[in-house]
């Protein structure tokens, strides 16, 4: 066994033990026990330009996180010489919202695109797609969650490469509601951050 899978056994184990808590938090039951990718996901009707398909709320957006002049496009030093471009970083997405008698269903989409006018070998498209599905049993819930992102940035200031980054996240569990404020749970949750094609000063980021 390689010591990334000891590792990733290491981390399920921990979660399986580990997650078993009381939420107190009013209006959040729907994001009771969600992983590092689903607790993003809204856990109310969106009510802002919203499209309705049946039962399917949908509501579309545009997120501009950055459009003008990048002085350092490869976060060099003044000794190497800076490198500047002009940049476009967009995000169009939309979140989707169901509730139904039985079921709850949460889902997002998006896409991450970033363009270099001069270099292009920055230019990237990612795509991030999550959902959960609460079934409402009384105060019985069951619950399962997936989500995959795929994303070419710099994953922190300590590494400068944009890397080739994938997180994919599984969980599931079951809530039991003690009241309007509390809930009881218990959940596993799998996660997974793989790097591909990256290196920081020829050390593999994977």
């Amino acid at each position: 066994m390689t010591a990334r899978r000891i590792d990733e056994v290491r981390r399920t184990a921990l979660m399986l033990m580990g997650m078993l808590a009381i939420a107190g938090v009013a209006g959040a039951q729907s994001s009771v026990g969600a992983g590092p990718l689903t607790s993003t996901l809204a856990d109310t009707e969106p009510t802002v330009g919203v499209l309705s398909v049946g039962p399917m709320k949908l509501a579309p957006g545009l997120v501009i996180r950055e459009i003008g002049w990048d002085s350092n496009v490869f976060d060099e030093t003044e000794a190497e010489g800076p490198k500047d471009d002009f940049v476009v970083a967009t995000m169009p997405d939309v979140v989707m919202f169901s509730r139904l008698r039985f079921f709850r269903l949460s889902a997002y989409a998006g896409s991450e695109l970033n363009y270099y006018r001069q270099y292009q070998s920055e230019q990237s498209i990612g795509h991030a797609v999550r959902g959960r599905v609460d079934v409402l049993l009384s105060r019985v819930r069951p619950f399962v969650g997936a989500g995959h992102t795929r994303t070419r940035t710099r994953p922190n200031g300590e590494i400068t490469v944009r890397a080739n980054r994938t997180e994919q996240e599984l969980s599931g569990g079951v809530a039991f509601e003690l009241g309007p404020r509390s809930s009881v749970y218990g959940t596993t949750i799998r996660t997974k951050s793989t790097f591909k094609d990256a290196f920081e000063e020829n050390l593999d980021l994977g």
